[in-house]
């Protein structure tokens, strides 16, 4: 009986390793293998210091981008010859055990609001707010490291389209080609 015992307990306690683990990969932006600056979209200059934030977002392996969910804290950039690079640290996914595969984005937003959404809705109204995100993508996790994103390629911020603006230019299309058809 004692026999029998020793094997379903190491079984159990396996299972309930795997239950609790999770993916840990190193969120930042440059490293073995990883060169991706974020810059400002409209100057095309590095983002420096605190002036900016980025987070990362994940979910198991092929979610979509709004099943995202952030992880860990926001960061700021670094400045002077590290202007565009970050080093958030260790993140834990938590949707995926260690070794396997989810799914990543960085998000990158002006500092002053405390997330990347709250600075989404300020920049619908403020076009001096800038937001931006990386694509997203697949990237393994560490087993007993940190795993690198490698899948990280450089993205850019910049102010969101004023919803007027859009809707101006559209209404300017839609009026040229009704002047266009009543000449014919």
């Amino acid at each position: 009986m004692r026999n029998a015992l020793i094997p379903i307990l190491a079984l159990m306690a396996v299972a309930s390793a795997s239950v609790f683990a999770q993916g840990v990969v190193t969120f930042e932006n440059v490293g073995s293998g990883l060169n991706a600056p974020v810059t400002n979209a409209v100057t095309g200059q590095m983002l420096s210091g605190s002036g900016f934030l980025v987070q990362c977002y994940a979910g198991p392996a092929s979610s979509v981008e709004a099943a995202l969910t952030p992880i860990g804290s926001s960061t700021t950039f670094l400045s002077g010859g590290l202007a565009g690079y970050f080093f958030g640290g260790s993140e834990t996914n938590g949707y995926v055990l260690p070794g396997t595969t989810g799914t990543f984005q960085a998000r990158a937003w002006t500092a002053g609001f405390a997330t990347y959404e709250a600075a989404l809705v300020a920049a619908q109204l403020d076009s001096q707010v800038m937001v931006g995100t990386s694509t997203v993508f697949q990237n393994a996790t560490g087993i007993s490291s940190p795993a690198i994103l490698t899948g990280l390629q450089s993205f850019g911020i910049a102010p969101v389209s004023e919803p007027s603006l859009v809707g101006f230019l559209g209404c300017g299309i839609a009026a040229l080609l009704c002047h266009r058809r009543r000449r014919r």
